[in-house]
């Protein structure tokens, strides 16, 4: 039997809501779960349980992110907004990747790589401090 997954995790893996528009989504009633009409706290079993966004089935399969490693030059910044004359990495990026967000940064001065991803979910887990990772300078 497979494990059990909470709902809003489930649909930001397969769906491409984050769990917070998830979260929305059951609460509005726009989710079903076999059915039956999803609530917060809901768990379900991936790959048993059918579910439903607006009369849609989800997709079983997870979305695919995207990764991109970019190795930033010194002289640009790790933001999305141009900051006077100084450029931002997304200027290095073709248009495609635009959309994408940074998994920490590194200083104006500093030049390394740069993790940028639309999951959510992995910038998280690199950039929290509750999951403590070293970083080394070079």
């Amino acid at each position: 039997m497979p494990d059990l997954v909470r709902l809003n995790k489930h649909l930001a893996h397969t769906s491409g809501l984050s769990r917070r528009q998830a979260d929305e989504y059951i609460q509005s009633g726009r989710v079903k779960v076999n059915g039956k009409p999803a609530t917060l706290g809901n768990v379900i079993r991936p790959g048993k349980d059918t579910i439903e966004i607006d009369t849609s089935e989800v997709s079983r399969q997870p979305v695919r992110y995207t990764y991109v490693l970019c190795n930033k030059p010194t002289g640009y910044v790790c933001s999305r907004r141009q900051q006077g004359d100084t450029p931002t990495i997304y200027a290095l990026l073709p248009r495609q990747y635009q959309a994408l967000k940074i998994a920490g940064r590194l200083d104006k001065d500093s030049c390394g790589l740069v993790l940028l991803t639309d999951d959510g979910d992995m910038i998280f887990k690199l950039t929290h401090h509750k999951f403590a990772k070293k970083k080394v300078y070079i």
